[in-house]
């Protein structure tokens, strides 16, 4: 039986305390953890993003019947582009990979334009 002052927390109610502080602290690191992922895999796929976008804009300064235009596919560095034809219209897919390291795993972007005849004499 307790007499005197009642002031202060007994061993249970810091006990609970702790472990409902713990599992807020878990949940919340948790969270932190995966927006940092996120945030990786958003900027490598940005980053694909501007490869493929600079790629196709340097076939653009080749003239239609440049090498580089040619159809089928071409290895680059970092990905590749394939060129089909179709009536004076060739296609091109820029495909961009990387290896996302959060997940270990490896994603593609892929940008796909046409270069037309009548433009690129």
């Amino acid at each position: 039986m307790r007499t005197g002052n009642k002031n202060g927390l007994t061993m249970p109610e810091v006990m609970i305390a702790s472990l409902i502080l713990g599992l807020t602290l878990s949940g919340v690191l948790t969270g932190f953890v995966m927006c940092q992922k996120t945030v990786a895999y958003a900027n490598n796929n940005l980053v694909a993003m501007h490869d493929a976008r600079r790629m196709m804009e340097n076939l653009t300064t080749y003239k239609y019947s440049d090498s580089a235009l040619s159809v089928g596919k071409h290895n680059q560095t970092n990905g590749y582009y394939v060129i089909t034809e179709n009536s004076g219209v060739k296609t091109v897919d820029f495909t961009i990979s990387w290896v996302d390291p959060s997940r270990s795993v490896s994603s593609t972007v892929t940008l796909t334009t046409s270069i037309a005849n009548a433009v690129h004499q």
